[in-house]
């Protein structure tokens, strides 16, 4: 697990850029932000390896992590991603195991390092906590089956758009730095299929790519060019206050 320098303690208003931050009561709040460590998330930072102990929850305040699956043939595939939206080790913390599959951090931004002892004990004082657990386990089973969909019926075009869209929403940014090839592997696609969709893209004045760079310019238009998929599972994530 590639771990950079932490960051100083920050407040607890600072967590609730992540989402499920933003739904603990006071006092809860305050106990994470105790003792979480805020790291910055470099892209190709190793979170979790396979088959590693899950020693910490890890909560993006932004950016975007990647969770992969590899194949006998070397090939990788992304199986989901996580920002500001939600946490890694939503699976881990319910029963105390191992990573299954690698974690890495795809666009930069930032994380609360939570220990996985100082969580357990969260669940166990706190009801929101365990609220704000059921509730994200239960977004994110339903965006599992929403990608499983997308990928059976969207074209490659659509998807690629639907993920440059939640990598947008996830950096908190227009622009953020991404590779072609590294999409093209996430996806499961050809590096000629990324290349001809952002190239379309591109032509239709809705993003900028030079260099690894890519920008959003028209985002309501983006918005219509992917697939339903993108508006599907960011309502998912729309968290309304915990009661």
């Amino acid at each position: 697990m590639t771990q950079s320098p932490a960051r100083a303690s920050t407040s607890p208003a600072s967590l609730t850029r992540n989402g499920l931050f933003h739904l603990l009561r006071p006092d809860a709040l305050a106990f994470v932000a105790a003792h979480v460590e805020v790291r910055p998330l470099k892209a190709g930072d190793s979170i979790y390896e396979d088959d590693q102990p899950v020693t910490h929850a890890v909560f993006p305040l932004s950016g975007m992590i990647s969770f992969l699956a590899r194949m006998e043939d070397g090939r990788t595939v992304e199986k989901g991603n996580v920002g500001p939206e939600g946490f890694i080790g939503v699976t881990t913390m319910l029963e105390r195991g191992v990573m299954h599959g690698r974690c890495v951090a795809q666009i930069a931004g930032e994380a609360a390092w939570l220990p996985a002892a100082i969580f357990d004990e969260a669940i166990e004082r706190f009801v929101c906590v365990r609220r704000m657990l059921l509730r994200y386990g239960k977004a994110r089973i339903e965006q599992l089956h929403e990608l499983i969909v997308c990928t059976a019926l969207h074209t490659a075009e659509r998807r690629v758009t639907r993920w440059l869209l939640e990598a947008s929403d996830k950096a908190g940014c227009a622009a953020f730095e991404l590779k072609q090839e590294v999409l093209a592997e996430l996806l499961g696609l050809r590096r000629a299929t990324v290349s001809g969709a952002c190239h379309d893209l591109m032509s239709k004045g809705l993003i900028r790519y030079s260099r690894g760079r890519i920008e959003i310019i028209d985002r309501p238009r983006m918005e219509t060019e992917a697939c339903e998929c993108y508006a599907h599972i960011r309502g998912r994530f729309s968290y309304p206050p915990l009661i």
